[in-house]
């Protein structure tokens, strides 16, 4: 089993509802986010991710649909539905 992380790239810390937040970097060296609720039943109404001062724009995916979203005060927050998830990018 791996190690929890406390942090990963832009990312100093995740908090809100129960969730699950898979960290990956991608082959052209991008590291990208996974936000998913813990169980497929329940809704993770605020999830924050709490992000260095280098971040101002991320691509974030949901339902198949990309959009860029600002940062703001160095935090993104998302609702997730029970049984979806949200994709960002950095």
């Amino acid at each position: 089993m791996y190690a929890p992380l406390y942090n990963f790239g832009e990312i100093d810390s995740v908090t809100g509802d129960d969730n699950i937040v898979g960290c990956f970097v991608a082959k052209d060296g991008k590291k990208k986010v996974l936000i998913t609720t813990l169980t497929p039943d329940k809704d993770a109404d605020v999830v924050t991710l709490h992000l260095t001062n280098n971040v101002t724009t991320v691509k974030v995916w949901r339902n198949n649909l990309s959009s860029q979203e600002n940062v703001t005060a160095n935090k993104l927050t998302f609702n997730v539905k029970a049984g979806e998830a949200v994709l960002v990018e950095f």
